[in-house]
Protein backbone atom coordinates (compact mmCIF):
# COMPACT_ATOMS: atom_id res chain seq x y z
CA UNK A 1 0.00 0.00 0.00
CA UNK A 2 2.83 2.16 0.69
CA UNK A 3 4.43 1.90 -2.58
CA UNK A 4 1.59 2.46 -3.99
CA UNK A 5 0.44 5.76 -2.48
CA UNK A 6 4.29 6.59 -3.24
CA UNK A 7 3.31 6.16 -6.95
CA UNK A 8 0.18 8.13 -7.16
CA UNK A 9 1.91 10.85 -5.24
CA UNK A 10 4.60 10.67 -7.97
CA UNK A 11 2.41 10.93 -10.61
CA UNK A 12 0.27 13.82 -9.47
CA UNK A 13 3.96 15.75 -8.57
CA UNK A 14 4.46 15.00 -12.39
CA UNK A 15 1.18 15.84 -13.70
CA UNK A 16 1.19 19.20 -11.95
CA UNK A 17 4.73 20.56 -13.00
CA UNK A 18 4.70 19.05 -16.38
CA UNK A 19 1.15 20.91 -16.72
CA UNK A 20 1.39 23.58 -20.07
CA UNK A 21 0.53 27.33 -19.35
CA UNK A 22 -2.40 29.02 -19.96
CA UNK A 23 -2.95 30.12 -23.45
CA UNK A 24 -2.53 33.57 -23.61
CA UNK A 25 -1.97 36.75 -25.95
CA UNK A 26 1.69 37.26 -25.94
CA UNK A 27 3.03 40.40 -27.63
CA UNK A 28 6.39 40.45 -29.13
CA UNK A 29 8.38 43.06 -30.75
CA UNK A 30 9.46 42.85 -34.82
CA UNK A 31 12.79 43.86 -35.39
CA UNK A 32 15.66 43.21 -38.01
CA UNK A 33 16.59 44.12 -41.72
CA UNK A 34 17.80 41.13 -43.27
CA UNK A 35 17.08 38.45 -40.59
CA UNK A 36 13.80 38.94 -38.53
CA UNK A 37 13.83 38.81 -34.94
CA UNK A 38 10.66 38.59 -32.20
CA UNK A 39 11.40 38.92 -28.69
CA UNK A 40 8.31 38.50 -26.07
CA UNK A 41 6.88 41.54 -24.60
CA UNK A 42 7.54 39.54 -20.89
CA UNK A 43 5.78 40.36 -17.40
CA UNK A 44 6.65 38.73 -14.38
CA UNK A 45 3.04 36.79 -13.50
CA UNK A 46 2.20 33.91 -15.31
CA UNK A 47 1.78 32.86 -18.28
CA UNK A 48 3.96 35.96 -19.36
CA UNK A 49 7.16 35.41 -17.39
CA UNK A 50 9.08 34.56 -20.12
CA UNK A 51 12.21 36.01 -22.06
CA UNK A 52 11.94 34.75 -25.74
CA UNK A 53 13.70 36.11 -29.12
CA UNK A 54 13.07 34.15 -32.35
CA UNK A 55 14.38 34.12 -34.87
CA UNK A 56 11.50 34.35 -38.13
CA UNK A 57 10.34 34.82 -41.27
CA UNK A 58 7.14 36.45 -42.00
CA UNK A 59 4.87 35.73 -44.71
CA UNK A 60 1.57 37.04 -45.93
CA UNK A 61 0.12 40.52 -47.74
CA UNK A 62 0.54 42.29 -44.37
CA UNK A 63 4.85 40.81 -44.09
CA UNK A 64 4.96 42.42 -47.81
CA UNK A 65 3.89 46.09 -46.04
CA UNK A 66 6.26 45.28 -42.92
CA UNK A 67 9.18 44.72 -45.24
CA UNK A 68 8.47 48.01 -47.47
CA UNK A 69 8.05 50.65 -44.29
CA UNK A 70 10.59 48.91 -41.47
CA UNK A 71 13.14 50.59 -44.17
CA UNK A 72 11.40 53.96 -44.07
CA UNK A 73 10.23 54.35 -40.68
CA UNK A 74 11.70 55.24 -37.68
CA UNK A 75 8.97 53.53 -35.66
CA UNK A 76 9.04 49.99 -33.60
CA UNK A 77 6.47 47.49 -35.02
CA UNK A 78 4.95 44.69 -32.86
CA UNK A 79 2.49 41.50 -33.72
CA UNK A 80 -0.59 39.92 -31.61
CA UNK A 81 0.02 36.85 -32.02
CA UNK A 82 -3.21 33.53 -32.23
CA UNK A 83 -3.62 32.82 -28.21
CA UNK A 84 -1.48 30.19 -27.51
CA UNK A 85 1.02 28.58 -24.86
CA UNK A 86 4.00 29.89 -25.39
CA UNK A 87 5.93 26.99 -24.32
CA UNK A 88 5.21 25.13 -26.88
CA UNK A 89 6.86 27.80 -29.31
CA UNK A 90 9.92 27.45 -26.76
CA UNK A 91 10.00 23.82 -27.34
CA UNK A 92 9.94 23.55 -30.60
CA UNK A 93 6.62 21.78 -30.38
CA UNK A 94 5.00 24.99 -32.60
CA UNK A 95 6.51 26.44 -35.30
CA UNK A 96 4.07 28.33 -36.81
CA UNK A 97 1.31 31.09 -35.80
CA UNK A 98 -0.83 33.73 -36.88
CA UNK A 99 -0.16 37.41 -35.84
CA UNK A 100 -1.58 40.72 -36.43
CA UNK A 101 0.69 42.66 -37.34
CA UNK A 102 1.16 46.79 -36.09
CA UNK A 103 3.71 49.70 -36.79
CA UNK A 104 3.27 51.04 -32.76
CA UNK A 105 2.77 49.07 -29.96
CA UNK A 106 -0.16 46.67 -30.42
CA UNK A 107 -1.75 47.84 -27.18
CA UNK A 108 -0.76 51.60 -27.80
CA UNK A 109 -2.71 53.01 -30.36
CA UNK A 110 -0.34 51.07 -33.37
CA UNK A 111 -1.38 50.87 -36.78
CA UNK A 112 -3.01 47.70 -37.70
CA UNK A 113 -1.24 46.40 -40.88
CA UNK A 114 -2.79 43.21 -41.71
CA UNK A 115 -2.52 39.73 -40.68
CA UNK A 116 0.98 37.43 -40.78
CA UNK A 117 1.72 33.57 -40.51
CA UNK A 118 4.85 33.50 -38.05
CA UNK A 119 7.07 30.82 -39.02
CA UNK A 120 9.71 29.92 -36.48
CA UNK A 121 13.04 29.58 -37.84
CA UNK A 122 15.41 29.51 -34.03
CA UNK A 123 15.30 29.88 -30.90
CA UNK A 124 17.79 32.51 -29.67
CA UNK A 125 16.88 32.25 -26.00
CA UNK A 126 14.52 31.39 -23.75
CA UNK A 127 14.36 31.87 -19.65
CA UNK A 128 11.58 31.80 -17.50
CA UNK A 129 12.06 34.75 -15.16
CA UNK A 130 12.04 35.24 -11.80
CA UNK A 131 11.30 38.14 -9.90
CA UNK A 132 13.26 37.47 -6.79
CA UNK A 133 17.15 36.82 -8.81
CA UNK A 134 19.98 39.91 -9.10
CA UNK A 135 19.19 42.58 -11.64
CA UNK A 136 22.33 42.74 -14.03
CA UNK A 137 23.57 44.47 -16.19
CA UNK A 138 24.22 41.45 -19.07
CA UNK A 139 23.22 41.48 -22.43
CA UNK A 140 23.30 38.78 -25.19
CA UNK A 141 24.69 39.83 -28.38
CA UNK A 142 23.10 37.95 -31.37
CA UNK A 143 22.72 38.57 -35.21
CA UNK A 144 24.78 37.65 -38.80
CA UNK A 145 25.92 39.16 -41.89
CA UNK A 146 26.96 42.54 -40.23
CA UNK A 147 23.63 43.50 -38.45
CA UNK A 148 24.02 42.65 -35.13
CA UNK A 149 21.40 43.35 -31.97
CA UNK A 150 21.82 43.44 -28.28
CA UNK A 151 18.93 41.89 -25.25
CA UNK A 152 19.29 42.81 -22.20
CA UNK A 153 18.85 39.76 -19.93
CA UNK A 154 16.14 39.90 -17.48
CA UNK A 155 17.19 38.43 -14.37
CA UNK A 156 15.18 39.98 -11.77
CA UNK A 157 12.91 42.90 -10.69
CA UNK A 158 12.85 46.13 -10.78
CA UNK A 159 14.36 45.87 -14.04
CA UNK A 160 13.54 46.70 -17.71
CA UNK A 161 13.47 44.67 -21.11
CA UNK A 162 15.82 46.52 -23.90
CA UNK A 163 16.72 45.61 -27.53
CA UNK A 164 19.65 47.59 -29.20
CA UNK A 165 21.61 47.46 -32.60
CA UNK A 166 25.06 47.37 -31.88
CA UNK A 167 28.27 47.08 -34.07
CA UNK A 168 30.23 43.91 -34.64
CA UNK A 169 31.53 42.82 -31.22
CA UNK A 170 35.64 42.69 -31.59
CA UNK A 171 38.31 40.52 -29.62
CA UNK A 172 41.90 40.53 -29.04
CA UNK A 173 43.61 37.59 -30.05
CA UNK A 174 45.74 35.42 -27.91
CA UNK A 175 48.60 33.85 -27.85
CA UNK A 176 51.67 32.35 -26.61
CA UNK A 177 48.27 31.85 -23.40
CA UNK A 178 48.11 35.94 -23.36
CA UNK A 179 46.08 38.31 -24.79
CA UNK A 180 47.86 40.27 -26.93
CA UNK A 181 46.78 43.52 -26.56
CA UNK A 182 49.97 45.19 -29.07
CA UNK A 183 47.38 43.78 -31.76
CA UNK A 184 44.21 45.36 -33.32
CA UNK A 185 41.04 43.37 -31.95
CA UNK A 186 39.50 41.02 -34.67
CA UNK A 187 35.97 40.34 -35.46
CA UNK A 188 34.01 38.08 -33.28
CA UNK A 189 32.80 35.30 -36.24
CA UNK A 190 28.83 34.91 -36.73
CA UNK A 191 29.38 31.43 -35.55
CA UNK A 192 30.83 32.59 -32.43
CA UNK A 193 27.39 34.40 -31.39
CA UNK A 194 25.27 34.38 -29.05
CA UNK A 195 27.54 35.64 -27.02
CA UNK A 196 27.00 37.32 -23.00
CA UNK A 197 28.37 41.31 -22.61
CA UNK A 198 28.17 42.99 -19.72
CA UNK A 199 27.30 46.99 -19.74
CA UNK A 200 29.57 48.84 -17.20
CA UNK A 201 27.80 51.87 -17.34
CA UNK A 202 26.23 52.94 -14.24
CA UNK A 203 23.21 54.21 -15.83
CA UNK A 204 20.81 51.84 -15.63
CA UNK A 205 18.95 52.00 -18.76
CA UNK A 206 20.86 51.49 -22.24
CA UNK A 207 22.54 54.90 -23.90
CA UNK A 208 24.21 55.14 -27.67
CA UNK A 209 27.60 54.55 -27.68
CA UNK A 210 27.46 52.47 -24.21
CA UNK A 211 30.14 49.69 -24.12
CA UNK A 212 29.23 46.35 -23.40
CA UNK A 213 32.23 44.23 -22.77
CA UNK A 214 33.38 41.06 -20.89
CA UNK A 215 37.37 40.57 -20.64
CA UNK A 216 38.42 40.80 -23.89
CA UNK A 217 35.57 41.38 -26.46
CA UNK A 218 33.67 44.85 -26.59
CA UNK A 219 31.13 46.22 -28.73
CA UNK A 220 28.86 49.63 -28.38
CA UNK A 221 25.46 50.37 -28.47
CA UNK A 222 24.56 52.23 -32.12
CA UNK A 223 20.54 52.31 -31.56
CA UNK A 224 17.74 51.96 -29.01
CA UNK A 225 15.18 50.21 -30.31
CA UNK A 226 12.97 49.51 -27.85
CA UNK A 227 13.02 49.82 -23.77
CA UNK A 228 10.15 49.40 -21.32
CA UNK A 229 10.03 49.47 -17.25
CA UNK A 230 6.79 49.82 -16.34
CA UNK A 231 5.92 45.86 -17.06
CA UNK A 232 8.94 44.64 -15.19
CA UNK A 233 8.87 47.30 -12.42
CA UNK A 234 6.60 44.99 -10.04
Amino acid sequence: MKKLMSLILFATLWSVGSRADQPATHGMLVFGGQTTYLSHLPMFHAPHNYQVILQAHLSGAAADSYNQLKTSVDDIFTIEPEKMDLTTVISGQKTEFSAKLFQGHFEKDGKLLGVVTVHVDKVITSAKLNPTGQPGQDYLVFGANGEYFAAHMIAGQPTYDAITKVAQAKSFPICHKRLCLDLDPVAVADSKLPITLGKSDANLLPNVNDELGLLYTTTKIQKIIYVEQNDLSM
